[in-house]
């Protein structure tokens, strides 16, 4: 799997945990949007900017969300046509948008100092506001989602809107989170992955590492968690590590070389890199290569 260090004009992949479809994005404007056996189906010019989470994807492929920090909008396209649904530009210094694929395409809105909406992707009006999240993540098995805060996490009900446990974070910040049937995993920045209990919201293990992981994901196929593993202070290569779900034990590691953007699609059983390149995890083999560079 090892790739050649190359020039890449692709620097941000967005996916979710089981569409066909996946974003990637150029600077700064130029977004692409592609099908893992159709290819090429849009691209888009936006107000986009690197760092945080600016760009979603919804799982059924029809929506394409872009937050724009320096330009203070939010913006909504439909994937097929091409047509701009809506922009907020009342919504300033974006830091993340996230589609919520469970609570009906709704948007999650992380403002730098207009704190947290949850916006209708139809429309764009602000349904609600949060108070003190930073991210959401969901959880495809239940309705337990994990909410990330400045010192802790939450453990949420979604059906009830209802915090089940408060935990204390181990790091500053996630870098990602991962669910099984009954764990969620957190990749902290800095080093390590933590598995809580959704039955008992107990921590199960901790591993660490050298660096951390960038991106995890459960492979229901494999049942185990899949991680891309950078040693961010050597700068080193990303590795696709194996995870034992039930103990945090690397079983074995694959080297990716050294593409910007590493994701995980199709509940882990692909991956795929700012180079184009779609990996099976299930075999370590390189099965199909995207022209992200020409188009």
């Amino acid at each position: 799997m090892t790739t050649q260090k190359q020039f890449e004009k692709i620097r941000a992949i967005v996916t979710t945990v089981n569409g066909d479809k996946f974003a990637v994005a150029e600077f700064d404007t130029n977004i692409q949007v592609w099908d893992l056996t159709k290819g090429l189906v849009n691209k888009f010019s936006a107000n986009f900017d690197f760092g945080g989470n600016r760009l979603s994807i919804s799982e059924d492929g029809k929506y394409l969300i872009v937050g724009g920090y320096s330009a203070s909008t939010i913006t909504a396209f439909d994937i097929e046509t091409g047509e701009q649904l809506w922009q907020r530009k009342d919504l300033k210094k974006c830091r993340s948008v996230i589609i919520l694929n469970r609570f009906y395409n709704q948007v999650f809105v992380n403002l730098e100092r207009q704190g947290l909406h949850i916006l209708d992707i139809e429309t764009g009006s602000t349904l609600e506001n949060l108070r003190g999240v930073e991210f959401y993540y969901e959880n495809p098995f239940t309705n337990i989602d994990l909410l990330e805060k400045s010192t802790s996490i939450s453990l949420t009900d979604r059906t009830k809107r209802k915090t089940l446990k408060n935990l204390a974070k181990t790091t500053f910040a996630i870098l990602d989170t991962a669910f099984s049937k009954d764990k969620i995993v957190c990749a902290y920045s800095g080093n390590p992955l933590v598995a809580v209990s959704t039955l008992n919201f107990e921590t199960i293990w901790t591993t660490n590492v050298i660096g951390h992981f960038l991106r995890i994901e459960y492979s229901n196929e494999l049942d185990k968690i899949l991680g891309i593993r950078w040693e961010y202070e050597n700068g080193s290569p990303k590795y696709l590590c194996y995870i034992d779900v039930n103990t945090g034990k690397i079983e074995k590691e694959i080297n990716l070389g050294e593409p910007i953007e590493v994701e995980f699609l199709k509940q882990g059983g692909l991956i795929l890199t700012s180079t184009g390149k779609l990996y099976s995890t299930l075999t370590g083999q390189l099965i199909k290569q995207y022209d992200f560079e020409n188009e």
